[in-house]
């Protein structure tokens, strides 16, 4: 392992790039977005955790 790539551990949960598109660590993935991409995801984030629990039995 290259000593000194970031580890998972480290890693920003998100990071805008160069070229202007949005890296975003989703469980053991890395997704490269556009702006509009990650907005839409953070919007879709926002509905579920605004949600009512609901309870499995």
């Amino acid at each position: 392992m290259d000593p000194r790539k970031p580890t998972m551990k480290h890693r920003p949960l998100a990071e805008r790039l160069p070229d202007g598109s949005i890296e975003v660590l989703v469980g053991a993935g890395v997704y490269r977005l556009t702006e509009e991409e990650a907005r839409r995801l953070v919007e879709k984030v926002n509905d579920v955790l605004a949600a009512p629990v609901q309870v499995m039995a």
